[in-house]
């Protein structure tokens, strides 16, 4: 690509960056990709992060992550693509590919700009249904339940005092409540569970140093023992959590789930253990860790108990960049992945890589807390592509997803109903 193109391009991409592109620049700007391409220049710039451009591609740092929040925070502008069981897979950019990629007409994607018009089958403002938010509840050793703030991102948890992530104390009854003075009741297992609802999400940074981002509908919880300096490092996950790992090379984190366990010294890893899933995904992004398999009499779920009985089938380590999925006992399978994905939902995105409309749709009864019904089974299983941000209110995915042609949707309170289209 010629500089004085380049220049022209991003000129362009400034434009439509500062919300001053006009009807004939932003034709301009499609008409000059679809005749060009993707062009090994800009395959390279689409595929780094904007830490990482080439300095010969003089994008600003400032200028991009504006263009990028923009994009994943205004719904008016996203990309879903149907895929035909013949076609090859939509590649997918981060920030600045995500503000290339979705005003591009490529491939099979579906475009849509802010003054585009959707079809009739558009569904109503009025009938609308808000994104998740922050919402998590903590549950202290003696079993004291503490709602903790919206208005927040996460909580910090050591020996003296309980405290969000800005620093103010979470109060209780008016009152600071240091964890040392919240000793378990008699029988009690003294655990510290921190739980967020459908629609919720929060952050922990526990008494090691260990950070942990909760997904919706999910749940961690450690021993008393862990505010102990030299204790066992040992979590109980369910649902879906981000974690980055306090490094200490003399006393190893241990995170289990209803099927497996995983043993770190100190990395960054993804965990999703829902349920409905019908598997265990943990995705490695830096470090390595050691999964484990393991046999428990209790199929049923619900969050392990110590492991009493368990028998450890086999054992696998990862490197980065690689995700096992343990989908039943001792059944485990390792494949190389883009971590992006991954970790989509902890940067506020839905990315759907040829997943089928079910698994798209668990997501976002998850994250916006209603439930789903297909009209005709076959529905379950059309296939998407895209990525869209998890911010923006529900009616905009599901027109998104209706421009496609896959389905159609009805919204009935708090139920989303498929239809075929």
């Amino acid at each position: 690509m010629e500089t004085t193109n380049v220049k022209h391009f991003q000129y362009l991409l400034q434009l439509y960056a500062d919300h001053q592109i006009s009807k004939d620049e932003y034709d301009q700007l499609l008409a000059y990709i679809r005749q060009n391409g993707i062009t090994e220049e800009m395959h390279e710039v689409l595929d780094n992060d904007w830490n990482s451009l080439p300095t010969d591609f003089p994008i600003s740092a400032a200028y991009t992550e504006k263009l990028y929040s923009r994009l994943v925070n205004d719904l008016k502008i996203v990309k879903i693509s149907e895929v035909p069981q013949e076609a090859k897979r939509l590649q997918l950019w981060r920030k600045v590919a995500v503000a290339v990629s979705i005003i591009l007409v490529v491939g099979l994607g579906a475009v849509f700009y802010a003054h585009h018009n959707l079809s009739d089958d558009k569904l109503s403002d009025s009938l609308d249904i808000v994104a998740g938010k922050n919402a998590a509840t903590l549950t202290l050793a003696n079993g004291k339940k503490i709602a903790l703030s919206d208005a927040k991102n996460g909580v910090v948890i050591d020996l003296d005092k309980l405290s969000y992530d800005d620093g103010t104390a979470v109060l209780t009854s008016g009152k600071q409540l240091p964890i040392k003075d919240t000793p378990a009741e008699p029988g009690g297992d003294k655990n510290i569970t921190l739980a967020t609802p459908k629609g919720g999400k929060y952050q922990i940074t526990l008494p090691d140093g260990t950070k942990v981002w909760l997904n919706a509908a999910s749940s961690i919880s450690y021993s008393m023992a862990l505010n102990e300096r030299g204790a066992v490092r040992k979590v109980a996950l369910s649902g879906e959590a981000y974690f980055e790992v306090a490094k200490d090379k003399k006393h190893p984190f241990i995170v289990t789930t209803d099927k497996q366990e995983i043993e770190v010294l100190g990395t960054h890893f993804n965990i999703n253990a829902y349920q409905d899933e019908g598997g265990v995904m943990t995705t490695l992004l830096e470090g390595s860790v050691k999964v484990r398999t393991v046999k428990s009499p209790h199929e049923s779920g619900g969050i392990p108990k110590g492991r009493v009985g368990s028998e450890v089938e086999s054992v696998i380590v990862l490197k980065p960049g690689e995700q096992s999925t343990v989908s039943g006992y001792n059944q485990m399978k390792v494949k190389e992945v883009n971590i992006a994905d991954a970790i989509a939902w902890k940067n506020g995105l839905f990315t759907f890589n040829n997943a089928n409309m079910e698994t798209v749709m668990r997501q976002i009864s998850r994250w916006y807390n209603v439930e789903v019904e297909y009209e005709d089974e076959s529905l379950r299983r059309k296939l998407l592509d895209g990525s869209v941000s998890r911010y923006g209110n529900i009616a905009g995915i599901l027109n998104a997803i209706t421009q496609t042609g896959a389905a159609r949707f009805k919204i009935d309170c708090r139920k989303i109903i498929v239809i075929k289209h």
